[in-house]
């Protein structure tokens, strides 16, 4: 799908995007019911996707992430100025929630329609026998 490198650089750049726009003060409130509520969703939801888009063993280390994230923010909003809602954390754990599940998802589903090719194991498999018998030819019996 993605390369872990541009995984990572996207994941941590739109961590540090939630972690500046959450904890500076708005210098616009929203006006609209809600919209708070689905930009937070939106953000983490984003924040999650990027990393299990690289390979879908990564979803656990998100879910991880993105909780301690919310989590962290909503004690360190007090500290700024500004209020932290258990909704808003609810919020955030569903906005991850959603970013995971379609990852995960299209994650299985290219390994399924582009699986390795059978000789990367068989190539791999040689080299590593390669050296077991190198070794062993080696040794004085």
């Amino acid at each position: 799908m993605i390369s872990r490198r541009v995984g990572f650089t996207v994941t941590l750049l739109t961590g540090i995007a939630i972690c500046v726009g959450t904890l500076t003060s708005s210098l616009t409130p929203l006006t609209s019911f809600g919209a708070d509520t689905l930009h937070h969703g939106i953000a983490y939801a984003a924040f999650a996707l990027p990393l299990v888009l690289v390979h879908r063993k990564y979803w656990r280390l998100m879910l991880t992430v993105t909780l301690i994230l919310a989590s962290t923010i909503e004690l360190i909003q007090s500290l700024v100025n500004r209020s932290g809602e258990p909704l808003d954390l609810l919020t955030n754990a569903t906005g991850g929630l959603i970013g995971l599940v379609p990852g995960t998802i299209l994650s299985w589903l290219h390994q399924k329609m582009y699986p390795r090719p059978i000789s990367l194991y068989a190539c791999a498999f040689n080299q590593g026998s390669e050296r077991i018998f190198r070794k062993r030819r080696g040794r004085r019996l």
